[in-house]
């Protein structure tokens, strides 16, 4: 016991050390206690270095929404600009720099704001890490049992408003051999077999691919999660053979033990072993207290929340809740978690998926205990897929929290965010459309515990996320 629990120390020390802050994209706060009322500074930076971004031009309205332009000033040496003799009502603020993403805060009461301006990169790359999973647990004694090793990038909250099981699916692919009973087959090049023979029918199974191959984004900071899993080879087969992926398919995989990397940086392909030698143990019992508001499949994950303020979040088992396909309503499930991991450590989120991942809620639950049963999910209506993007977009943010809608090419390249007094918002798209080449679009709302709107800090609210609901759709050449 006592290798396991310092083992698991050194699991959550790794990312105590390396784990880096999120910002939702900006901070409000209010002190005009000290300052005239009919003022606001905003400071200008980059949300990646955090230097100052001199030359920002910044614009601001005496009013809710995208209309006239009150005034518009670029940002000094210090990315900072004054704006005076405004009115006290709330106001709307874009930001944006030739190399940046823009950024729109709309329904600004505070007197102070900062902008944390996301670099675009001209040509995003990938690099391929690739390496072993050391000090596997063995395979079973049981030949109809299999081991295997599943290897993803950890994640944080923000990643949530993002979700997708195919996040932990990497597109590349490797050849498995599983016999003659079902051939070969092209499988996720992220999960790594250690070599082992089972048994399937009459028939015996040589399987062997220790090494895992997963694509990363070239020159930015991530880690890796690897999670030891075991599950029948009769499933395995029925997976293979079927080529679909269903959602039931989680409740037959059980996780065993899970271990992470430390953050790294790559131009180039690497190559990285690490061990997964902290064992999961069945700590949660999860249920949902109402079935989502729109048709969709609930899965359950369990997360250990390493850096203590949802900066990374270690996934260490899934399970479906509810299969949108049968009619059996949805059931409770187990998680497993790290062994010895303190309670405080340890959080679950269940996640409604619809429309093939275009349409997700989620609610995500700290502190999590033996029995959990998360709140209700937010509504999000599902967008028009393949056509061109209208000419506005409609956002409004929960009453604790913020709406947002993001528009992408290859990578956002403009973030609206809008706060409770703005109500809804109605974001002309015409601009953006006109100088890019825009592939896709979501409308978000992102839930806060404790929730101020004249006092947002942008790089810790994330540990406050309690529910996020997100729609997406990939444009086309459509009429509006």
């Amino acid at each position: 016991m006592t290798c396991f629990r310092a083992g698991l120390f050194i699991f959550v020390a790794v990312w105590a050390v390396t784990a880096q802050a999120q910002s939702i994209g900006f901070s409000i706060s209010d002190t005009s206690s000290n300052a005239a009322s009919d003022q606001v500074q905003v400071t200008v930076i980059d949300d990646v270095t955090q230097a100052p971004i001199a030359g920002a031009q910044v614009t601001i309205s005496d009013s809710i929404g995208f209309g006239s332009v009150t005034d518009r000033m670029k940002a000094d040496a210090l990315g900072a600009v004054l704006f005076r003799g405004l009115s006290p009502s709330p106001k709307t603020v874009t930001v944006s720099k030739s190399g940046y993403a823009t950024l729109s805060v709309v329904g600004v009461q505070g007197s102070t704001m900062t902008a944390f301006l996301r670099p675009v990169i001209a040509q995003p790359q990938t690099v391929v890490s690739s390496g072993i999973i050391n000090n596997w647990d063995g395979a079973s004694d049981d030949s109809s049992t299999a081991h295997g090793g599943l290897v993803f990038r950890t994640m944080g909250a923000l990643d949530l408003l993002n979700f997708q099981i195919s996040n932990f699916i990497s597109p590349l692919k490797d050849e498995l051999d599983l016999g003659g009973i079902a051939g070969k087959h092209n499988i996720p090049s992220n999960i790594a077999i250690p070599e082992q023979n089972v048994s399937y029918l009459f028939f015996n199974i040589d399987l062997n691919k220790p090494t895992f191959r997963l694509p990363i984004p070239a020159s930015q900071q991530v880690g890796l999660t690897g999670i030891e899993i075991e599950a029948n080879v009769s499933d395995l087969v029925s997976i293979a053979q079927s080529k679909q992926f269903s959602y039931d398919i989680l409740n037959k995989v059980k996780f065993l033990r899970v271990g992470v990397t430390h953050d790294f940086s790559t131009d180039r392909d690497v190559q990285i072993n690490f061990d997964a030698t902290t064992p999961l143990v069945q700590i949660h019992q999860v249920s949902i207290s109402k079935e989502p508001p729109f048709q969709a499949d609930v899965i359950a994950v369990s997360l250990t929340d390493a850096a203590g303020d949802k900066s990374v979040l270690i996934p260490s088992d899934v399970k479906t809740i509810l299969n949108s396909q049968n009619q059996d309503g949805p059931q409770t499930v187990s998680l497993s978690a790290p062994q010895g991991a303190s309670p405080g450590s340890l959080a679950v989120a269940t996640i409604a998926i619809a429309a093939k991942g275009t349409q997700i809620s989620g609610v995500l639950v700290s502190s999590a205990g033996s029995t959990v049963q998360t709140g209700e999910f937010l509504n999000t209506e599902a967008l028009t897929q393949g056509q061109a993007i209208p000419s506005s977009v409609q956002v409004t943010s929960p009453a604790q929290g913020v709406g947002a809608a993001i528009f992408e090419t290859d990578q956002p390249v403009w973030y609206v965010y809008t706060l409770p007094v703005a109500g809804a918002v109605s974001v002309p798209t015409g601009k953006i459309a006109a100088s890019r080449k825009l592939t896709s679009y979501s409308v978000n709302q992102i839930e806060f515990s404790n929730f101020d709107a004249g006092s947002v800090d942008g790089m810790t609210i994330m540990s406050k996320l309690q529910r996020f609901a997100r729609s997406s759709a990939k444009l086309g050449s459509g009429r509006r």
